[in-house]
């Protein structure tokens, strides 16, 4: 490991965390490995993880049923150290899905301020500079993040009922989604003449 000039991240800063890491290591002498993704780079059905961990599923279960019988295995029943600094202080943690949109604001941030130097660039670097400042104002003065809190709880709300992604989608979106992404967006030389 290659310690950079930083003075946060000295020998004993990363010895201190790895030590931390290690002792939540619950099942370390007790290794198991289950692929979340099958063959085709889908990503498994819970109900699929739940017969691999070999858990008694109940005839006709229903998804809510099946979450509550999943987070009942010990491997999802660790707490973080997070966690329990928030229990001792009485603040509530709530655990966004890292890469989905509609529970994180920041990707919210990110996203409208995307679309709003799209929107008014002209392809310069100064362009650029001077328009991240001004999508942030925008974000602001729009009251962007009043949208993206609502989103947030809509989308809790919605997986506290036991919805899946794509009807949690489909709230926001109507009949626009589909189950499978087909293609991002990309630029070709097709679309540039036109």
């Amino acid at each position: 490991m290659n310690i950079g000039g930083n003075n946060y991240f000295d020998n004993e800063t990363i010895l201190k965390q790895f030590e931390r890491l290690f002792q939540l290591l619950y099942f370390k002498n007790v290794k198991v490995t289950i692929e979340c993704y099958d063959d085709d780079g889908e990503s498994k059905d819970l109900l699929k993880l739940a017969e691999e961990l070999n858990l008694h599923i109940p005839q006709n279960c229903k998804l809510f049923e099946l979450k509550e019988v999943v987070s009942e295995h010990a491997a999802f029943k660790n707490v973080s150290k997070l966690e329990k600094l928030g229990v001792k202080y009485g603040v509530k943690i709530i655990f966004a899905p890292k890469f989905h949109c509609e529970t994180n604001p920041i990707e919210g941030f990110w996203c409208h301020s995307k679309q709003f130097i799209r929107k008014n660039t002209d392809q310069t670097f100064q362009a650029l500079v001077s328009l991240m400042e001004e999508a942030k104002e925008n974000f602001t003065e729009r009251d962007i993040h009043s949208k993206l809190f609502r989103r947030f709880w809509r989308t809790i709300k919605a997986n506290s009922e036991g919805k899946d992604y794509l009807e949690v989608l489909t709230t926001f979106f109507s009949g626009l989604c589909k189950d499978k992404i087909l293609s991002h967006r990309k630029i070709t030389n097709a679309n540039i003449d036109d």
